[in-house]
């Protein structure tokens, strides 16, 4: 029976008595959509037949409907041959998003698909085609009516496309600038635990700016806020707590300035601040947007998104009701919106929760292929609970507000019966992501088992490449056996966030191999200190991670080296090459202590520092064997002390050019050197694939031994710890303390003789595991100028107290350093300055950064012997010239206290 023959039966209400052997006789059942269509008609011709009287219909949620009364016509209400809806080029505008159930399933024999006639040509868009009020006249905003479907729009700001473009959502500063934190300010109303967490002290620039917004400004404003790897969005509250501090509702996760000392945020959605080409905003009525030079005078195309969701794919796999062989080709989804919730957001990590353009759950034999996914608010596709046996195959991923691809949930129980599983995201290239939340990844991998994630291509994103596991430490798990293989990963962070990386996992994953993968680039935000809130890794081993495979993968060019492995247990390294690094190219910080076990073996290391090694972990189980360490980039001597016997000098050495995979290598015997080419030849999209998808062509490498980042840095700030609004007994905001376990270790206490009449009491004892515990500390950003940093301490006759600055360089370099004992103030190993015991020391430390660096001064007074000045004292260090780390450390190894007061550091930069 001919297909079209067996659709017009199915319009027909009568058709329900067709003789099932001639419906099986079918080779397959064609449904036609075109944007020209009519839902009246039947659907069963490509082209409106000459009478107008039939042809294809013009919405999808019609050929849904033909296709289930299609099924219920076949035996058992089954597809019994496939079933295919063709769709002609256009856009579809969708007013609500697609839903599929298992009414509209297929079958292994006779599976339900709905195509692109010409693959990239048909549009399902969850916009709406704004209409433009006037002409446009020079020099002023167009105006476009806002739609009813977007009336709540200016309350959250939302995505708008112009032209085909992102516009940037009124904001100031601008696009690319931004504020920075002064310092946070905590409030008495916060719980002590989350004190500074609620309100800041802003520039005068900000205050100024923030000053001048009327109140319904201010309602609708959103404020967003940048930390280390994640952001966040929040309101601004009607209370300020003092002039010039800015007050956000509600509370940020994490205090302001604690994972360093250069923290943007900006504000956006204010009408007032719409002042440049590319900017919009909405009103309760209009929306107005400010064209750039290129599009001054010319028509403009204004699509605004209206759906969170393009399609929506659920069944209950508990129930054994699926959704299941069903597939979806050279399709593009786009036009999605998201809004800032009125309690605003916090991204915890990967953007987690924020939703895709399409989700799919309790599915199985699910296919996306030649498809593409863009201008999005938030993810593009997520296979979430109960997904399995499905894949993402030659698709093309590009404008993301979220990332590409999420498989698997957050949460879930090890061993459940409703897992996501055996799924394939393969040969598909993602790009340009996390242009609404930055903290998105390419490829999302949380709580789900067997996945193949494969010969992608993933570029300039905002954060890492692919991420994979989502438990923290060395609980039981509910995810492993992954496949990560031969992906090729280019301009992976772009400097935007930090402690990140190009293949980044998280706890138990037994099983899961990461092999045969490209990474070129890795960026990491600079603004931020050292350590796990600064850094920007190839693959990143981090919180847990264990029974993992790292094998011939190749990390050329990266900000913290090529391999980090953060409380990791089980963990294989082998027939890597770690390249260009700007810093050490392996760091282990953290094993676990129980089964502290990890192999390094038969690694390649091109560093480009002497120490190739940071942060070194020890112990028994922690094995180096048969590495290969170049000197080809580095000056001076190798150190390779940390490796033992498990590193052999080379000269082996990588170029780089400009294109993704122009990577050549030399100084290496013949078979290495043609393993590591047919990695690179063999990484990324299968070469037949490569012009697949509308997305933007994979971009540029770029250069490979410098940090490239487009985001702005904080001029110097200074360090005001606050004493005088802390509650007594608490950590006074400012600094940060260790051990954070023996609370009474620190704490704030009344002493009416001290500066203030309140200082800082430090208890040693010899129960604390570190030496230098407890200490104090502040992550600085001095590197111009000249920094003055000053104190008083209190000591007590068993006191050992250390004084330090240091940079953020690794192995870090030191600059001033001075010891007080009772026995006096020593600088450079020669005692300078007396102390005497139970008498407060005022001390002052002054040196110029950058270019002007060379020698120190330190001023002491002891009152009744009265002050003493010293200059010309040169730093431990001799190559020392920027202030990041400024250190008040406990060094005793026996029952002892002091007491610090009036302490801070202030930079002369930070005052021009």
């Amino acid at each position: 029976m001919a297909h079209w023959l067996l659709v017009a039966m199915v319009v027909a209400l009568g058709a329900g008595s067709a003789p099932a052997a001639a419906l099986a006789a079918a080779a397959d059942t064609r449904i036609y959509v075109a944007a020209d269509g009519n839902d009246s008609w039947s659907g069963a011709l490509m082209v409106a037949n000459a009478s107008a009287s039939d042809g294809p219909v013009a919405s999808l949620t019609r050929a849904q409907a033909l296709v289930r009364a299609a099924k219920a016509l076949q035996s058992g209400g089954q597809a019994s041959a496939p079933i295919r809806v063709l769709i002609k080029p256009g856009t579809y505008r969708l007013s609500t998003p697609l839903l599929f159930g298992p009414a509209d399933a297929g079958t292994e024999r006779a599976p339900v698909s709905y195509e692109a006639i010409t693959a990239g040509t048909v549009t399902l868009s969850g916009g709406v085609a704004l209409v433009q009020r006037a002409a446009l006249r020079e020099g002023s905003a167009a105006v476009f009516d806002l739609p009813p479907a977007a009336a709540d729009t200016w309350r959250g700001g939302g995505q708008l496309f112009v032209n085909g473009q992102r516009a940037t959502l009124a904001r100031q500063p601008k696009a690319g600038q931004a504020w920075f934190v002064q310092r946070g300010l905590p409030l008495n109303s916060e719980p002590e635990a989350q004190r500074g967490h609620e309100a800041f002290v802003a520039s005068p620039e900000a205050s100024s700016w923030l000053a001048r917004l009327s109140a319904p400004e201010r309602a609708r404003a959103i404020v967003q806020v940048m930390h280390s790897w994640n952001s966040s969005q929040h309101r601004l509250a009607d209370a300020v707590p003092t002039a010039g501090a800015v007050r956000i509702a509600p509370r940020a996760r994490w205090a302001f300035l604690s994972t360093g000392p250069s923290q943007r945020w900006f504000v956006e959605n204010i009408p007032s601040a719409l002042t440049d080409g590319g900017e919009w905003v909405a009103t309760d009525a209009e929306v107005r947007y400010v064209p750039t030079p290129a599009q001054a005078l010319r028509p403009l195309e204004a699509v605004l998104p209206v759906l969170e969701r393009l399609l929506v794919v659920h069944g209950d796999a508990a129930a054994g009701q699926w959704v299941e062989h069903l597939s979806f080709q050279g399709l593009r989804f786009a036009h999605t919106r998201y809004l800032m919730p009125a309690a605003g957001f916090s991204d915890p990590q990967a953007a987690i929760g924020v939703g895709a353009a399409v989700e799919i759950d309790g599915a199985r034999h699910l296919v996306f292929d030649q498809c593409s996914f863009g201008q999005t608010g938030s993810y593009a596709v997520w296979f979430r609970q109960s997904v399995t046996d499905s894949r993402i195959t030659g698709s093309s991923f590009d404008d993301l507000g979220g990332g590409g691809v999420q498989v698997g949930v957050a949460r879930a129980m090890p061993g459940e019966p409703s897992a996501t599983a055996r799924n394939v995201i393969q040969h598909n290239r993602i790009g340009n992501t996390g242009r609404v939340f930055p903290g998105a990844v390419g490829i999302w991998v949380g709580q789900a088992y067997d996945s193949v994630v494969s010969n992608n291509e993933i570029h300039d994103t905002s954060y890492t490449g692919i991420s994979v596991g989502w438990t923290w430490g060395f609980g039981p798990a509910a995810s492993g056996r992954h496949t990560i293989s031969n992906n090729l990963l280019v301009n992976i962070g772009g400097g935007r966030l930090s402690d990140q990386g190009g293949i980044y996992t998280l706890g138990t994953l037994t099983g899961t191999t990461i092999s045969g993968n490209v990474i070129r680039n890795v960026r990491a935000y600079p603004g931020y200190g050292p350590g796990t809130s600064g850094g920007a890794w190839g693959i990143y081993n981090d919180e847990g991670s264990s029974g993992v495979l790292v094998e011939n993968n190749i990390v050329v060019g990266t900000d913290s080296g090529g391999y980090h492995l953060h409380k990791g247990r089980a963990i294989i390294v082998r027939g890597n090459l770690f390249a260009s690094g700007t810093t050490a190219e392996v760091r282990l910080t953290q094993l676990d202590e129980r089964k502290p076990q990890a192999l390094l073996q038969s690694n390649i290391l091109i560093p480009l520092a002497n120490q190739p090694f940071d942060a070194l972990a020890t112990g028994p189980d922690l094995a180096f064997s048969g590495n290969l360490v170049s000197d080809a980039l580095v000056v001076g001597p190798l150190d390779l002390a940390k490796c033992g016997t498990g590193c052999a000098r080379g000269h082996a050495s990588v170029a780089a050019d400009a294109s993704a995979r122009g990577l050549r290598f030399a100084g290496l015997d013949a078979d290495t050197a043609a393993r590591l080419a047919a990695t690179v030849a063999a990484a990324g999209i299968a070469p037949a694939l490569r012009d697949i998808g509308n997305a933007a062509k994979l971009g540029d490498a770029g250069t490979v031994h410098t940090r490239a980042s487009a985001e702005p840095i904080a001029a110097p700030i200074a360090l005001v710890v606050d004493m005088a609004t802390a509650r007594l007994g608490t950590r006074p905001d400012g600094l940060r303390y260790a051990p954070a376990d023996a609370p009474g270790a620190i704490g704030l206490v009344e002493n009416r003789s001290a500066p203030g009449g309140r200082c800082i009491l430090f208890k040693d004892s010899a129960v604390l595991a570190r030496r230098f515990d407890p200490h104090a500390f502040a992550n600085l950003n001095h590197d111009r100028g000249t920094s003055t940093g000053s104190f008083a301490i209190l000591i007590d006759a068993d006191t050992d107290f250390v004084h330090e600055w240091r940079d953020n360089s690794s192995p870090y370099l030191t600059g001033p350093s001075l010891r007080i004992t009772a026995a006096g103030v020593t600088v450079n190993g020669r005692q300078i300055a007396p102390a005497v015991v139970g008498q407060w020391l005022q001390v002052r430390v002054a040196a110029a950064l950058g270019p002007a660096a060379g020698t120190w001064s330190l001023e002491v007074n002891t009152g009744g012997a009265g002050a003493a000045s010293f200059t010309g004292l040169a730093p431990v260090s001799p190559q020392w010239r920027r202030l990041n780390y400024v250190g008040y450390i406990s060094n005793a190894v026996r029952e002892t206290s002091f007491c610090l007061a009036a302490v801070g550091v202030a930079n002369t930069a930070a005052q021009n």
